[in-house]
């Protein structure tokens, strides 16, 4: 045997190992993504009833969110309502006072002044008398 076949000889046997490990390493790496794909089902499958029930939840708050317009919109039209009252009543109180704070006055500057008239008109006879 030369030199020359038994570096072939070498480089076979190098390579059969290579080939070797080399299916040892993907059988592994085979079994590692058969793993993950069966963690991946695991959570897959507890996650289907955790969005089932998210799903639920938030048709549940949907449902809540729109029964709680409904009396909010009447709660708010009332407040408006309530508000409209309260300015037309202050209003028509404005107008009242107006109206009677004029004719008012003049009553009392009216009956102040006969007051006056008349004490004075009772000092002057008093002194007379």
């Amino acid at each position: 045997m030369n030199a020359a076949s038994l570096l072939i000889n070498i480089l076979l046997i190098s390579a059969s190992l290579l080939c070797l490990f080399l299916i040892f390493y993907i059988y592994r790496i085979t079994q590692s993504f058969n793993q993950i794909k069966d963690e991946v089902k695991k959570i897959s499958l507890k996650l289907d009833p955790f969005i089932e029930s998210m799903t639920d939840l938030s048709n549940r708050m949907n449902e809540i969110s729109d029964g709680v317009k409904e009396p909010v919109e009447l709660v708010r039209t009332t407040v408006n309502d309530v508000k409209n009252r309260v300015d037309t009543i202050l209003n028509f109180e404005a107008k009242i006072r107006k109206g009677v704070e004029d004719p008012v006055f003049r009553l009392i500057r009216t009956l102040t002044a006969m007051v006056n008239g008349i004490e004075a008109f009772l000092k002057n006879y008093n002194k007379k008398k």
